[in-house]
């Protein structure tokens, strides 16, 4: 039972990313997001006009560890800690 469901996750993550990849051939993204995690806790999000890997969401998790004081938004990762980051399409349209 428990296999079937990682199974099914699985797919469904598969499926959402290239359902995701499909738009990168057309340029509808306005900008990226990435979000930062220490283990699971979610620390913080910023945004970008480029994206900084190739693959997005789950699938272009990169594990880092901070070799100074990273701030984002209101709140700081501290040196010598371990995070990781995910980076997710932003959609839409730009106000003018």
């Amino acid at each position: 039972m428990k296999s079937e469901i990682k199974k099914l996750k699985y797919e469904i993550r598969q499926a959402r990313n290239e359902y995701h990849s499909r738009f990168a051939e057309h340029d509808t993204y306005i900008g990226y997001g990435t979000e930062y995690f220490i283990g699971n806790k979610f620390i913080g999000c910023t945004f970008s006009s480029l994206p900084d890997r190739e693959k997005m969401m789950w699938d272009g998790k990169k594990v880092h560890i901070a070799t100074t004081d990273i701030k984002v938004k209101n709140r700081t990762i501290p040196a010598g800690t371990e995070y990781w980051t995910m980076q997710f399409p932003l959609t839409g349209r730009r106000d003018k």
